[in-house]
């Protein structure tokens, strides 16, 4: 499996992968398929993640 991240801005970030996956013995035995399949499949993630809410904790102490 491939990943690859880019920040855009700040808050956005855009991912990508690819991945791949051989059949096995196992596979064949529980899906009754004769042939060796292989899967391969790529996904596109865009994570927007804003700052809606900002709060500085004040210690009640030190004032």
């Amino acid at each position: 499996m491939h990943v690859s991240r880019a920040y855009i801005l700040k808050f956005v970030k855009l991912s990508a992968g690819y991945s791949f996956m051989s059949g096995t013995k196992t596979m064949e035995t529980l899906q009754k398929l004769t042939d060796k399949r292989q899967l391969h499949w790529g996904w596109i993630m865009l994570n927007i993640n804003p700052t809606i809410f900002s709060t500085v904790w004040q210690d009640k102490k030190n004032k």
